[in-house]
């Protein structure tokens, strides 16, 4: 199965870290004035985090990976979003378990451009396969002072003879200190899976679902105070609506995700 990156990706501000035995990263790609300096990436990182990294009996963490991209619609501030991994000894002997989770946070730049500090955080959780691919920073105006911000994740799928791929799209607001989320939902979803064998050794495969992205829209419609949302892909809609604390939809999602687990 061939997997097509889902849009062209401008992030102002992207840091991959290698995994450390120790819990130490290490920069290996940096696109942005303040990547030069590793110092502040390290220092958005135990913003996000305060715990210190490091090894716990036979538990090790450390950052896998940190996005972080100018937020247009609020000068002066940044977005940040950061995975976390912690390894775990696995059941099996020799073996070892990663546990991922999600870190994000809205930081605003002091008056002299160059420092920053952190205004609101939180923490959402990311499932076994689950990665960040990307900071969604489009203008989700909630209502009047509230516009929402995203996080792209690619999810990867393993069958025997296949795979799978999710596009999931995580929206949040910024309450007081804290980052709420306020919708989680499927924008793509792909899969091919092994059929029968051929008597000449090759084996049949079914592709199921669609690599082509769905899109969300504000409306003018509101429910709860809350502009309600429309998510479309081809000729399918579903429209999003505010229930006092999330979006969620009584319509039939046009995106079906085909990797259920």
């Amino acid at each position: 199965m061939q997997t097509k990156n889902c849009r062209s990706r401008r992030i102002f501000f992207r840091v991959f870290f290698m995994l450390a035995v120790f819990g130490v990263p290490s920069v290996v790609l940096s696109e942005n004035r303040m990547a030069e300096d590793k110092l502040q990436s390290q220092k958005i990182i135990r913003m996000l985090r305060p715990e210190k990294p490091g090894t716990t009996g036979e538990d090790t963490d450390s950052c896998a990976l940190l996005l972080v991209k100018d937020w247009k619609s609020h000068k002066g501030q940044f977005i940040a979003a950061m995975d976390w991994v912690t390894f775990k000894p696995a059941t099996s002997p020799g073996g070892v378990d990663d546990q991922h989770t999600g870190y994000i946070g809205v930081f605003t730049y002091d008056s002299n451009g160059k420092s920053f500090s952190l205004r609101a955080s939180g923490t959402f959780p990311l499932e076994y396969g689950q990665e960040l691919s990307d900071l969604d920073l489009a203008y989700y105006r909630l209502r009047a002072g509230t516009i929402a911000f995203g996080v792209r994740t690619l999810h990867n799928f393993g069958y025997a003879g296949g795979g799978g791929m999710n596009e999931d799209l995580i929206l949040f607001i910024a309450e007081d200190s804290a980052v709420v989320e306020v919708l989680s939902t499927c924008m793509a979803s792909s899969s091919m899976t092994a059929g029968s064998w051929n008597d000449d050794g090759t084996r049949d495969h079914s592709e199921n679902g669609s690599e082509t992205v769905a899109t969300l829209a504000m409306l003018k419609s509101s429910s709860g105070g809350y502009f309600d949302i429309l998510k479309t892909r081809d000729d399918d809609k579903a429209v999003f609506r505010w229930n006092g604390s999330t979006y969620e939809t009584s319509d039939t999602d046009p995106v079906e995700d085909v990797n259920v687990h």
